[in-house]
């Protein structure tokens, strides 16, 4: 069953630390669920569940929040930190994917220090398929402005940064938590993968 197959993954990534990331393939939405609950229960390695909202009629906000979840796996893949499970339906593992180098030529980076051109910024977020959100309260994929104060939510991030802007100067940054609406942690620098764009149409298994 799922529990015992999750144990013995569990107990071999223990005992072989080299192992840094694992993609469990399922049939079916039901089996994928279980393995991604027992993995949990058994052991402490991160898992990702990944799965794609069906878009017979391309439905727009569909579409992104599908391209979304995509960066979210695509980042934790490249993410080398931390150990890694990802369950995943048969299904999906054929949709296109972006490769590693385009996702990084699509990444905006900055650091605190860097001299900053608002406009420019603010249009290389917008080319990369970030959007304004409409409350300060941000959703993954947007960004928040008010006065100095930038809010945005990477999709390669577990928490929102908060960005606090000079005149051509980036002053300081922080991980945020949205609800205390308290800085968690001060940061040097951030890089904010892309979601979409011309540069993400070839498959990440090409």
């Amino acid at each position: 069953n799922f529990s015992s197959k999750a144990f013995l993954v569990s107990d071999l990534l223990r005992e072989n630390k080299n192992i840094n990331k694992i993609l469990w393939i399922s049939g079916e939405h039901s089996q994928k669920e279980h393995v991604a609950r027992s993995t949990r229960l058994w052991g402490d390695l991160h898992v990702y569940d990944f799965e794609q909202e069906e878009n017979p009629i391309r439905e727009k906000k569909i579409e992104k929040k599908n391209a979304i979840r995509i960066m979210e796996m695509v980042s934790n893949l490249l993410d080398e930190s931390r150990s890694t499970l990802f369950t995943i339906n048969y299904k999906d593992l054929f949709r296109r994917y972006p490769s590693r180098d385009d996702v990084r030529k699509g990444t905006v980076s900055l650091s605190k220090g860097d001299e900053i051109d608002p406009v420019p910024f603010f249009e290389s977020l917008i080319r990369v398929g970030y959007e304004v959100s409409p409350d300060p309260f941000v959703e993954k994929g947007r960004y928040y402005r008010h006065g100095d104060l930038l809010t945005i939510w990477p999709v390669n991030s577990d928490f929102p940064i908060r960005i606090e802007l000079g005149f051509d100067e980036v002053l300081d940054m922080a991980i945020f938590d949205q609800p205390s609406k308290t800085d968690i942690q001060k940061i040097e620098n951030i890089k904010i993968f892309p979601i979409t764009g011309p540069e993400l149409c070839k498959s990440i298994f090409d």
